[in-house]
């Protein structure tokens, strides 16, 4: 017991110096070290994976007008974190530490669905993703499913399918402004 009462009192004291003094660089500069990307990994994928079985099912993901409308989605919020095939890295991109994965990553396609889906809802504490689910709503613009239709859709991404989808976006931001202006 006595031996327990050292231990804890030693693992308080060390963790007052490291919070009190610093010693934990927080800069998004710095890299962390392969042990503390090991345990936040673990306790991240963990997380996830617990809370995302209680995502609400999933609709069909393999409708085209779903796809495309996950890919404005997709175009308008995501890209400039995330980028897209054939996309340079932006300047927000570049600075962020974790950088955030891919459309095609394979960290990004390991995920299930309902993993995805509660990442783009509750966001992730530390890493630069927010939430878009008091932000969105998910019944009303269905917007996190679309979103997966086109990201699963787009597995492999090629820059021209890219392209294609993003000829489609263009068309249909033309539309909008069109019937804004009837």
């Amino acid at each position: 017991m006595r031996i327990l009462l050292v231990g804890l009192v030693l693992f308080l004291f060390v963790s007052f110096f490291v919070v009190w003094f610093g010693a934990f660089n927080v800069a998004a500069t710095k890299q962390h070290s392969k042990l503390a990307l090991w345990v936040i990994s673990i306790v991240r994928d963990r997380s996830i994976a617990v809370r995302a079985a209680a995502s609400p099912p999933e609709p069909s993901l393999a409708d085209v007008q779903r796809i495309k409308t996950g890919f404005r989605s997709y175009h308008t919020m995501c890209t400039v974190c995330h980028s897209a095939p054939g996309r340079q890295p932006s300047p927000v991109r570049q600075g962020l530490n974790p950088k955030p994965p891919r459309l095609q990553s394979k960290e990004a396609q390991r995920r299930s669905n309902a993993e995805l889906y509660w990442i783009i809802q509750h966001g992730m504490r530390m890493t630069g993703m927010p939430a878009f689910g008091p932000t969105h709503s998910a019944e009303k613009y269905g917007i996190w499913w679309r979103s997966f239709a086109s990201c699963r859709s787009y597995r492999l991404s090629s820059t021209r399918r890219w392209s294609r989808l993003k000829g489609f976006q263009t068309k249909w931001r033309m539309q909008m402004l069109t019937r804004e202006k009837v």
